[in-house]
């Protein structure tokens, strides 16, 4: 039975879910997107199929964290640097995103052959340890990568390689179409908490919802006053 690691994208806090500007301010976005990365974590470091996590973003910003949580970092910007042929789908941004996930896939690769790769992204509040382990449950029975589209059906939320298969991922717009006419398969089962993630102020009362962790109700908590997260129309 092969390992599993799992890689973390991280975007930087400050800039971070743009698309809740409507209901949140910039500093409780970045506050929020912080406690879903470190609600993920906790859901990623608790599951026993998980053998190695990885963070890829600013070394700097994320450094702390990863060093609370036990897990390495990836620099995004080296991993850039040392790219030569990388995804040219999707808008610059999907695929400098893309190009870092190949990259970090590739330096787990070289220096652990023997495991498989999961991809996760950063806001994945509600996120359990069940959902990962269903989700490497179908990888290893599995010989196609295997992704996991958002609760909308056009996103991907996560991606799963089976040890020894090399496969360029394809976040970004429509990605789970993408990711499956790439041939990638898609994962069965509820996975709530997995389908997820939060980009709009709908996903993080949905996220809420299904159980979002300590960390994110706290900050949501925090912020419910301002914007459309007022004291009476959200009860955290």
């Amino acid at each position: 039975m092969s390992a599993t690691w799992i890689l973390i994208p991280v975007k930087p806090f400050a800039h971070a879910k743009s698309r809740l500007s409507s209901a949140l301010g910039p500093e409780d976005r970045g506050r929020i997107a912080e406690a879903m990365l470190r609600d993920t974590l906790s859901a990623v470091r608790s599951c026993a199929d998980v053998n190695g996590v990885t963070l890829i973003g600013h070394r700097s910003e994320i450094a702390d964290i990863a060093s609370e949580y036990g897990v390495s970092v990836l620099d995004d910007a080296e991993l850039l640097g040392s790219a030569t042929k990388r995804i040219p789908t999707g808008t610059i941004a999907d695929s400098r995103l893309n190009a870092v996930i190949a990259g970090a896939a590739d330096t787990i690769r070289r220096e652990a052959a023997n495991y498989a790769i999961g991809v996760l992204h950063a806001d994945l509040p509600a996120l359990g340890a069940h959902d990962i382990t269903a989700v490497i449950g179908d990888m290893r029975r599995s010989p196609s990568p295997i992704f996991v589209a958002d609760r909308h059906g056009y996103g991907t939320t996560g991606l799963f390689m089976p040890q020894g298969v090399m496969f360029a991922p394809q976040f970004g717009e429509s990605s789970a179409i993408r990711h499956l006419q790439a041939g990638a398969a898609a994962a069965a089962g509820e996975l709530a908490g997995l389908r997820c993630d939060v980009d709009t102020p709908e996903d993080l009362e949905a996220a809420l919802d299904a159980g979002a962790g300590k960390w994110t109700r706290a900050a949501v908590t925090r912020a419910m006053c301002t914007g459309t997260f007022t004291c009476e129309t959200r009860k955290v």
